[in-house]
């Protein structure tokens, strides 16, 4: 599958990322977003693969989510160790996160959203729809805040509108 946005968007999720790690490196949440001041939300850090479902779980039970993503249920989540990345497989709609300590960096918030929007989308790759269901799983997990600035990074990154619904 052609998925001509994945670069610009991977690169606009790492700089948020990267951000939340500085505000915890200096234990700041405060934020200047265009002249607005902000506090960032602190990030949720998961340490199992059973946090990290019940999370999931959670997240596909809010009431905002079922109205925004009608009959998509709730995907597996799965351990896997054959690659270091966190990935979603359509066929099995299975979040796949790898636990190991060297892996850490995949138990985090944002990793897990990113991976639930793959399943909200249906297959979008890294497009519009993808992106409109990841900012606003982050607006309804994270908050309207955090939401903006993971907005405003992927329109800097991937110069297109995403998709809201």
């Amino acid at each position: 599958m052609r998925d001509p946005d994945k670069e610009a968007a991977y690169t606009a999720e790492q700089q948020v990322r990267e951000l939340m790690d500085m505000a915890v490196e200096v234990e700041d949440w405060t934020f200047d977003f265009h002249g607005y001041t902000m506090q960032l939300p602190q990030e949720r850090k998961f340490a199992s693969l059973e946090s990290i479902r019940s999370y999931v779980n959670a997240v596909c039970n809010l009431s905002q989510v079922r109205a925004r993503f009608p009959g998509r249920g709730t995907p597996k989540v799965a351990e896997h160790d054959y690659i270091d990345i966190a990935s979603y497989t359509h066929h099995d709609e299975t979040i796949n996160i790898r636990t190991h300590k060297d892996s850490k960096w995949q138990q985090r918030e944002l990793i897990v959203l990113h991976e639930l929007a793959h399943h909200m989308a249906k297959g979008d790759g890294h497009g519009p729809e993808w992106r409109g269901a990841f900012v606003f799983l982050i607006d309804e997990c994270m908050g309207r805040q955090m939401a903006m600035v993971m907005g405003e990074q992927f329109y800097a990154q991937v110069g297109a509108p995403f998709a809201v619904k």
